[in-house]
């Protein structure tokens, strides 16, 4: 293949990321440039994820340094980096934000328009700082980009989650280097029938999409929701040679098995499909997923239980004691 995708971090690789590095003859781009972990199960995260964070966050500086193009499809903090001290889910600093966005030419999500509240502030506050550094921010919705034979379409904002869900709007990135188009998307599922059909009508040889939160099945989202998004992915694994799932439905354990009649279909159309981890030839390390069970099977150490016992404010402003330095 001409045009080169490498996953750099995902819930496959033990973060919450999408981050993928994608490389032409023409040019070197990285698409969402963040990764980060969450509260789970009221648990905060184990030492083995802030490991995994730690590792992506050096993997993610490695690779932005061979980056001239980053695109933002939304403003969830494992979508990017942000220009604030966050050691306690996002391992970030003004340094690390500094090192990842100088020089860069940036293609962005409009935080003005189609976008909830929160995103619009962490947009806002994102544009703010990162055009002291960047090469160039452009709010790239529904946009088309040449540089020499490699084409970058951006999407009009999609729905993240369900239509007109809290989860605000995301855009889609489409590249396209000769007649191999590889597009992202991370909208959850796809839910929505139209992102389905846009997506089908880019004709991808390789799509990468999010999956749906089953992690959430009965809680925020419905048992019907969550079959109107393995049939959509049905459909996607019958006309997509190569589906890339990831993200938000490898927030539970059982997602392989839940997966199978969107395995299947695959194999009947001798179409691929798997994990990033699972495309980069790398073992599936879920974290999150079991997090209860890291705490039983390898009990963290005092200190580190001290400090998960501290208030948010502490834990944003001083680093897990297993870790030196977030990068």
């Amino acid at each position: 293949m001409q045009l080169q995708i490498e996953p750099i971090a995902a819930e496959s690789f033990g973060v919450r990321s999408m981050c993928t590095f994608v490389k032409t003859a023409d040019l070197s781009i990285i698409i969402d440039p963040g990764c980060s972990l969450g509260q789970r199960m009221r648990l905060d995260p184990h030492p083995l994820e802030y490991k995994a964070l730690y590792n992506a966050n050096q993997r993610l500086i490695k690779t932005c340094e061979k980056a001239e193009v980053l695109t933002i499809s939304h403003y969830h903090y494992d979508h990017l980096k942000p220009f604030f001290t966050d050691y306690h889910f996002i391992l970030s600093n003004r340094e690390l934000a500094e090192l990842l966005y100088t020089d860069k030419i940036i293609l962005a999500k409009d935080f003005r328009e189609n976008i909830n509240a929160s995103q619009r502030q962490r947009g806002y506050f994102f544009n703010r700082f990162a055009k002291k550094k960047a090469k160039e921010i452009i709010y790239a919705d529904g946009k088309r980009f040449e540089f020499g034979n490699t084409t970058i379409f951006i999407s009009k904002p999609l729905s993240h989650g369900e239509r007109e869900s809290k989860q605000g709007f995301v855009i889609a990135c489409k590249i396209q280097y000769e007649d191999e188009i590889f597009v992202f998307a991370t909208v959850q599922g796809p839910i929505v029938p139209e992102t389905l059909t846009y997506l089908l009508s880019l004709t991808p040889t390789i799509l990468y999409v999010g999956g749906p939160p089953l992690y959430l099945k009965g809680y925020r989202v419905s048992e019907t929701i969550l079959e109107i998004a393995r049939s959509n992915l049905t459909k996607l694994a019958k006309n997509v040679p190569i589906l890339i799932i990831d993200h938000h439905l490898l927030r539970a354990p059982d997602w392989k098995e839940w997966l199978e009649p969107v395995y299947s279909e695959a194999k009947s159309s001798n179409h691929w499909i798997g994990s990033a981890a699972e495309y980069s030839k790398k073992p599936v390390t879920l974290l999150e997923a079991v997090r209860k069970d890291l705490y039983a099977q390898y009990p963290p150490p005092e200190e580190f239980i001290k400090w998960t016992n501290q208030t948010d404010k502490f834990k944003k402003e001083i680093l897990p004691p297993i870790l030196e330095s977030p990068y």
